[in-house]
């Protein structure tokens, strides 16, 4: 399900994915060392940007239990204040409270997120 909906979103936008820029989004907080992110943009406006983000090391954060975004407690991605974003993999829509989205909340379901920008 996550590659047919990563690969729609491809056949629907071409030129955004052979033209937008690679651009790394510096996760801030205690557990920002087990974060990769990065935005994808080819335009001023911002609307359409992907943003996309895994953990990495993650063994001591999850332990014995199962996955959960709780290990990322504390732990945010700066975006511009008051923007909107879709996860493209859940469909669950994510505000930017203060500029920033909290990693507890974006990895709660799944290790990984991809996000695409309404407003």
């Amino acid at each position: 399900a996550t590659l047919a909906r990563l690969l729609a979103d491809r056949a629907a936008r071409p030129s955004f994915y052979a033209d937008a820029d690679y651009i790394a989004v510096p996760a801030k907080g205690e557990k920002a060392d087990h974060v990769l992110a990065f935005t994808r943009s080819n335009s001023t406006s911002g609307e359409g940007d992907l943003l996309v983000a895994v953990p990495r090391l993650v063994a001591d954060l999850v332990g014995g239990e199962g996955w959960s975004g709780a290990g990322f407690s504390g732990t945010v991605l700066p975006v511009p204040e008051a923007s909107r974003w879709v996860d493209l993999v859940t469909g669950e829509e994510r505000m930017a409270g203060e500029g920033r989205i909290d990693l507890t909340t974006l990895f709660a379901q799944l290790p990984y997120a991809v996000l695409k920008r309404v407003v």
